[in-house]
């Protein structure tokens, strides 16, 4: 009890307050331990080089670190305040939580906004090396494709340019495609050819009865366009100096996006503070990006594989059309139809037994 009487809170051990953050920080090392493992545990070697690169790294411990601040200030603007009532005995407290605003204003917002970039950022960074990795996978698809008849791209070989390769386009496009959800949808930004990916998604939206989101008419073609203006795809050229990639050889893809910042303040800090990375973006008034790189390795088929189109029919379902497949090149067009008694229908067919010309013989006894 002090001495005007009122009773004093028992201050809580400093060792408690140690043992509060070596518990966080061991739970946040265990979480990047379980995102390795699972990682690992699924062969995702771009998740693993994404959680384990220096960039992702840093931003992760930017917000961790960030987290403890903001919890450090508040604890201690709590202490401030408490002691300065005591010293003054001020009766009413709207005085001294004007005083509380005032000075934890600045310093939770900044501490805020830093940590909302660095999270989004974290998430450029997964974006990004999922990207080098389906530009990977493109590229070990149609590095061996033989377009002689058409841009004179023999098997294995590739032209380095985007506008007359259909090979190196293809590429580019699943780099763009992979990032898209990260990509500037601002009113500045001129419309992209949007159609066919709008197309497709209106197709799958109304396959099922759904209606199409707002964002495919309005935001989508100024994301795609962000994508492809903004993603550089390196192709490594062949070993040895070579025009033609050796079967079984490593392609090496390398994807480079200026993710766009999009917090205010932190925006241009993390642009000063990297200025290496950091640009300044072309469209708008006071628009900042960051380039983040990702690589991606995968092995050369070497051959163009033959597929055979075959005819894919699926189960129907009650309330629903039946969905079959008829491959015409490599495009397969949907037929639709609700009629599953007709004799004509290919489920029906498909179960029907067939036809034989041997007498059935009971078991067990001759004929």
């Amino acid at each position: 009890m002090s001495a005007d009487g009122r009773h004093e809170r028992p201050s809580r051990p400093h060792w408690s307050r140690t043992a509060a953050l070596a518990a966080l920080l061991f739970l946040a090392a265990l979480a990047a331990g379980l995102v390795v493992s699972a990682a690992a545990r699924w062969r995702s070697a771009w998740l693993i080089s994404t959680v384990t690169s220096r960039g992702f790294l840093i931003h992760a411990s930017i917000v961790v670190i960030g987290a403890a601040l903001l919890t450090l200030v508040l604890r201690g603007l709590k202490r401030i305040s408490a002691a300065y009532r005591r010293r003054y005995r001020f009766d009413g407290q709207s005085g001294t939580a004007i005083i509380e605003f005032a000075l934890v204003m600045p310093i939770g917002l900044f501490l805020v906004l830093l940590m909302a970039q660095s999270a989004m950022l974290l998430v450029g960074h997964l974006c990004v090396h999922y990207a080098a990795f389906c530009a990977a996978r493109s590229a070990v698809v149609y590095v061996p494709a033989d377009f002689t008849d058409t841009s004179g791209e023999e098997p294995n070989y590739v032209i380095d340019d985007a506008m007359s390769s259909p090979k190196m386009g293809a590429i580019q496009r699943a780099a763009a495609w992979a990032v898209l959800p990260i990509s500037s949808s601002s009113r500045h930004l001129p419309a992209g050819d949007a159609g066919i990916l709008a197309d497709g998604i209106d197709g799958i939206f109304s396959l099922y009865g759904e209606s199409v989101p707002v964002w495919v008419d309005r935001l989508l073609a100024e994301k795609l366009y962000y994508a492809e203006t903004y993603t550089d795809v390196e192709l490594l050229p062949p070993a040895d100096g070579d025009l033609y990639y050796g079967e079984n050889e490593e392609i090496h893809v390398t994807v480079r996006h200026i993710f766009y910042l999009s917090v205010p303040y932190a925006r241009r800090l993390y642009a000063m503070i990297d200025s290496l990375n950091g640009v300044e973006l072309d469209f708008g008034w006071g628009e900042y990006g960051l380039e983040i790189a990702a690589t991606c390795r995968l092995t050369n088929e070497g051959s163009e594989d033959d597929v055979i189109v075959e005819e894919l029919l699926t189960r129907p379902i009650p309330g629903k059309p039946l969905y079959q497949m008829h491959g015409v090149g490599n495009y397969p067009e949907p037929i639709l139809t609700d009629d599953l008694t007709t004799d004509d229908s290919p489920y029906q067919k498909q179960n029907e037994p067939e036809p034989t010309d041997m007498e059935p013989v009971e078991m067990g006894r001759e004929k």
